[in-house]
């Protein structure tokens, strides 16, 4: 008898075991490979975010300088000069826009917003410019930032430098272009500076939940590439709109840049994903691979996704500048543009996330 209730009592632990087990139905996958999270984050902050986010701030530096010059004594040669500084921040920026979190966040909002809001509002700039504003802490985002100092500087379409430069008679506008030119560099400052802080927190918080900084760059990384694919071509396209194209409303459209931006973004996008910087550490292809995530005949979700990257930037290099006469004249290579970038959604937004056990937290509502 004493046999016969033991083994009963087994039975009931074991089963109680079995049910214990079928309800834990969300496990961690991160636990399913020997991965170094810390690793990664300090190959992150060392490796591309502090070195992205000073190359921003140089930058910076520059175009704020150059501006002061060319305000100083107006030319067509010297406005030149400041385009020169303007495209090359806009690369730097494009490097660093990803870092939308910690001490990327201005009024609670990624930098982004504050730095390349599309379109810009060209007729609230002209009333600051006539109410000779010299202060842009209380001016909406659309008459800040990359596509505003774009207006500035290259005029309206269809102005060359002699034109653009002519326009700064008047010291009003060179004052608004410096109040524009000297908040990109003290956020730029301070973001960076930001970082010298809170890189330990980065670093030594590791796991997937909300709000820790695995969960928070794979959410960025997600919303910096739908900001591309959303405002930068499906807008333009038409495709929220019944196919009526909106070529004006492309990125840095008075600059003409917008498929430079573009193809930089996405280069920058793609080194953050591999984890790609100033030295070749883990990142999240690694992790990927560390979990065999999505394998099958097909091969790895990394290498999917890695892939995709490079069909994106395959197809973009067939978009010339300017995107918005392209839009009119050749769609179809923009609409194969758009069709890549459509693409790596479900691999980028959906399976890599659900891989790694995080949760995509911001709102959207494009329907992807």
């Amino acid at each position: 008898m004493k046999q016969l209730l033991m083994r009963h009592l087994f039975l009931l632990l074991f089963l109680t075991s079995i049910g214990l087990t079928a309800c834990d139905t969300d496990p961690d996958p991160t636990v399913q490979c020997d991965f170094d999270q810390k690793a990664m984050l300090a190959n992150y902050a060392d490796s591309l975010i502090v070195p992205d986010l000073e190359q921003m701030r140089i930058g910076a530096i520059f175009l704020n300088g150059v501006a002061q010059a060319f305000v100083s004594a107006p030319s067509p040669d010297m406005l030149v000069e400041v385009q020169v500084s303007f495209g090359a921040f806009v690369t730097a920026y494009k490097r660093a826009s990803v870092y939308g979190f910690g001490p990327g966040m201005i009024n609670g909002m990624p930098f982004r917003n504050r730095f390349n809001t599309y379109p810009t509002d060209t007729a609230s700039i002209e009333a600051n410019v006539t109410a000779a504003t010299t202060s842009v802490a209380a001016v909406t985002d659309d008459e800040v930032g990359l596509n505003a100092i774009a207006y500035l500087i290259f005029g309206p379409i269809g102005s060359g430098s002699v034109e653009a430069a002519a326009l700064y008679s008047d010291p009003a506008r060179g004052q608004y272009l410096l109040a524009l030119t000297q908040e990109l560099l003290d956020r730029s400052t301070e973001i960076r500076n930001g970082w010298d802080t809170y890189r330990e927190t980065f670093v030594n918080t590791t796991g997937v939940a909300d709000g820790s900084p695995i969960a928070l760059l794979v959410n960025e990384l997600n919303l910096d590439f739908e900001t591309t694919k959303n405002y930068g071509f499906k807008v333009p396209l038409g495709k929220y709109n019944g196919g009526v194209i909106l070529p004006t409303k492309v990125e840095l459209y008075h600059s003409r840049h917008s498929m430079m931006a573009a193809k930089a973004h996405m280069a920058a996008l793609r080194d953050v994903y591999n984890g790609t910087g100033a030295n070749d550490g883990p990142g999240l292809y690694e992790y990927l691979v560390c979990l065999k995530a999505g394998e099958d005949a097909d091969g790895l979700l990394a290498d999917a996704i890695d892939d995709s990257f490079q069909a994106i930037m395959d197809a973009m290099e067939q978009v010339p500048d300017p995107l918005d006469a392209t839009i009119v004249g050749n769609k179809p290579v923009v609409e194969t543009a758009h069709d890549r970038l459509q693409q790596l959604v479900p691999l980028f937004k959906s399976e890599m996330p659900s891989a790694l056990g995080v949760r995509i937290s911001y709102q959207d509502t494009d329907g992807d």
